[in-house]
């Protein structure tokens, strides 16, 4: 039986191999990463990823990607029909992650491909915070930027800024 994917999942870890298998660095500044991923009952999900780090090397551009859409998760393999993103090629794709577990964690990986000058696989690790999903009706669209963040209000998105550490009052 499939586990439920359903709620709020931050990420906590990244890997990348390039496509001869040799470790690359960790995208979205390994350990300085941020990610949020949150999953509907009704079949939607939003994902924020983002290199957080507050210094990055000089020649280092800051890593940032989200996208949106309604999904489809048979246990083995999530696809994303994406509606909004901040990639323009990625409008109107099936995005497709494999996902696996290791323990309370949940791994996808998206297939080989180039994002810089080579082709990588990456690795991503999201640890459950919420079986509770932000509601649908939650997400800001907005489709001049080809974009989507969901707006995280209130109890949720207090339990989301403490567990990051990054507790605000307002958005």
């Amino acid at each position: 039986m499939a586990k439920n994917i359903v709620g709020i999942w931050k990420m906590v870890r990244t890997e990348s191999t390039g496509a001869d298998g040799r470790p690359m660095p960790a995208p979205y500044g390994g350990a300085g990463g941020l990610g949020i991923i949150t999953f509907t009952a009704d079949g939607r999900m939003a994902c924020v990823l983002c290199d957080s780090r507050t210094d990055l090397p000089a020649d280092a551009p800051r890593e940032y990607n989200s996208y949106c859409g309604a999904y489809v998760f048979d246990g083995k393999q999530l696809s994303t029909k994406v509606d909004a993103c901040s990639l323009p090629k990625w409008f109107g794709t099936d995005q497709v992650r494999d996902v696996s577990y290791e323990g309370d964690l949940m791994v996808l990986r998206p297939p080989l491909r180039a994002y810089a000058a080579q082709a990588e696989q990456r690795v991503l690790y999201w640890l459950k915070m919420s079986d509770r999903a932000l509601p649908s009706q939650s997400f800001a669209w907005s489709a001049s930027k080809r974009r989507c963040f969901s707006t995280m209000m209130g109890d949720e998105y207090n339990a989301i800024a403490d567990h990051l550490g990054r507790r605000r009052t307002n958005l």
